[in-house]
């Protein structure tokens, strides 16, 4: 998981110019990108990406019992149902942001103003960031989310590393609000599919000889 987290961070500059491009400036609420990460593990066990595909087959094989079949069709709707979810997660939101304020963490708005002193200045796209992220968080389905994580600090070093490599600056990258979503995840109670063994796990279902997906 370190490893396609990574990737993805390195690759952040390429993939907003890309988007930016076709999208002409247009957000899509309900666009999203599936990746299909190739990794070999070498002789030292240090897990290596070889290849990311930006189009992954989906495909079934129409085999019986199948779990690449199995696989992507509980992928295909849980992608729909994160997409599609209607609920409001503003006030889920706030009051994560209030508890971590109250813990000490210092958030400013550009709305209303930053001080010198506030740990994050957040912008509207930042707030949308974070509103996506509990919405993520609480339609995951099968999903294991990589980033942000509870682990996060783990990335610190190397975002900071990037920093001083792209052209992009702290301004827009991942990096600016890097330590918020961080603490954010290590004090969320919700538990996602992180913090239990597996997603997509075939069960033998006790009514029938269909298979489900494991909570």
């Amino acid at each position: 998981e370190r490893a396609i987290v990574q990737v993805l961070l390195s690759s952040e500059n390429s993939f907003a110019r890309q988007f930016k491009k076709l999208q002409n400036d247009y957000t899509c609420v309900n666009c999203y990108q599936l990746l299909g990460v190739d990794i070999i593990v070498d002789d030292t066990l240090t897990p290596r990406v070889i290849e990311v595909n930006g189009e992954p087959s989906m495909q079934l094989s129409g085999e019986k019992d199948s779990q690449y079949d199995f696989t992507k069709k509980s992928m295909t709707n849980d992608v729909v149902s994160l997409l599609f979810s209607h609920d409001s997660f503003s006030r889920p939101l706030t009051a994560d942001l209030t508890e971590l304020e109250l813990s000490g963490f210092a958030v400013g708005y550009e709305d209303f103003g930053c001080s010198p002193r506030d740990d994050v200045c957040l912008s509207r796209a930042n707030i949308k960031y974070l509103l996506d992220m509990k919405k993520e968080q609480q339609n995951m389905g099968g999903f294991r989310r990589i980033y942000p994580s509870k682990t996060g600090d783990y990335f610190t070093a190397f975002l900071a590393h990037l920093e001083t490599k792209m052209p992009y600056g702290t301004l827009t990258s991942t990096y600016r609000i890097h330590k918020l979503v961080t603490a954010l995840e290590k004090m969320s109670k919700w538990k996602s599919n992180n913090d239990v063994e597996a997603s997509y796990n075939v069960v033998p279902s006790k009514n029938s000889d269909m298979d489900e997906e494991e909570d």
